[in-house]
């Protein structure tokens, strides 16, 4: 989280690659003490230009993109880094443009999930900033303990997320980690105000397509997760710190020990005993990595925790019909206003045509698309 914004000068990633698609060659490189991007084309629809850019926003080793300003408006670099395949490739939803996506605007959903005090819009924009955009780099301990003025003064306290009722304890997670397939905003709140300690549900509402087992986003582990068997018996024991301590950082080769201890917390050891005690990595199997289906070039470990391994499985939802579902489940805090905007507003993953559409004033994930059958 430490790595996920920054400026782009001392963290760029220097590289070049021909966008085969558009036959337009991407240079990433420093000149002069600044970062740029330049992207050229010959023949008769000849494209030739570049642009400074400004910051990195990514996910730390998993990859990122820059941002690059024009009268201080800020766009994403319409190529990316992928960190797990090393390589530099289109953004996620203009992989087979031929065009190049120079207008894609940063949004402040964006910035939200990669910095720690990321500004506003001007009233009335997407994606016009004052500068500096990032004053914080990277996710800080604010974004899960609250404001911490007063706690460095000796003179308040800080939250212990893990001390929360469940709902609002998961909601310190969830402001990152659930994207949902449509997010309805509610009224006269906006998600970055949210603080560690609120209830998420006064600020927005998520809703999912249930049944949709088929693939799993690159953000997808809390929705995976309530999918999940081991959730649903242990209900509201388990969440994402059971397994993930955000305070270190674990070795690839301490990985395997290291989740199987976790794993055992609740199957015990006269079970490890008999179920494929010369495999002692539990995730290999059960929680295996698998393609992202909205952004290229990425794996994303499946929260599902199947049973069987290789399952194609769909989740247990999948008898039911294709419709959206709140996320968390149904409570009384769902009224008719945001089922109806949020199936008004709902764009099929099969039918999407662009990244980043926005409705209800939030962003939602990068699209992809997939013919119809």
């Amino acid at each position: 989280m430490a790595r996920a914004s920054g400026p782009a000068q001392g963290n760029l990633i220097p590289g070049e690659f021909i966008h085969a698609p558009s036959h337009i060659h991407y240079r990433v490189f420093e000149e002069s003490g600044h970062a740029w991007l330049s992207f050229d084309r010959e023949g008769g629809d000849a494209i030739h230009g570049r642009r400074e850019l400004l910051y990195l926003i990514g996910s730390g080793d998993g990859g990122g993109t820059y941002v690059s300003s024009e009268d201080s408006f800020f766009f994403e670099s319409p190529i990316n880094w992928y960190g797990q395949k090393h390589l530099w490739d289109r953004t996620p939803g203009y992989q087979s443009a031929r065009h190049v996506p120079l207008n894609l605007p940063l949004a402040v959903s964006y910035l939200d999930c990669h910095t720690g005090s990321p500004q506003v819009p001007v009233p009335g924009t997407v994606n016009r900033y004052a500068a500096p955009v990032i004053s914080q780099e990277g996710v800080g301990c604010e974004r899960c303990h609250g404001p911490g003025a007063d706690h460095a003064k000796n003179v308040g306290m800080i939250i212990n997320p893990d001390k929360l009722s469940p709902s609002r304890r998961d909601a310190v997670r969830m402001q990152c980690h659930l994207e949902g397939n449509v997010a309805i905003q509610q009224t006269a709140r906006k998600l970055n105000e949210f603080r560690p300690g609120d209830d998420l549900q006064d600020y927005v509402h998520y809703f999912v397509l249930a049944g949709d087992g088929r693939d799993l986003r690159a953000a997808s582990q809390f929705e995976a997760l309530w999918q999940s068997k081991c959730k649903r018996k242990s209900g509201d024991s388990l969440s994402c710190t059971t397994c993930h301590d955000p305070h270190f950082f674990l070795q690839p080769s301490e990985k395997a020990a290291y989740y199987c201890q976790k794993c055992l917390a609740c199957h015990n050891i006269t079970f490890a005993e008999k179920h494929h005690k010369s495999n002692p990595d539990c995730v290999s199997c059960h929680m295996p990595s698998v393609q992202s289906s909205d952004i290229a070039h990425t794996q994303a470990t499946d929260h599902r925790i199947l049973r069987h391994p290789g399952e194609a499985g769909a989740p247990v939802i999948a008898e039911q019909p294709r419709v959206l579902k709140r996320l968390p489940p149904l409570d009384a805090k769902l009224d008719d206003r945001d089922l109806a905007l949020a199936e008004e507003s709902f764009v099929p993953p099969w039918s999407q045509q662009a990244s980043g559409k926005s409705f209800c004033g939030m962003r939602l994930p990068r699209s992809r698309t997939i013919p119809s059958s």
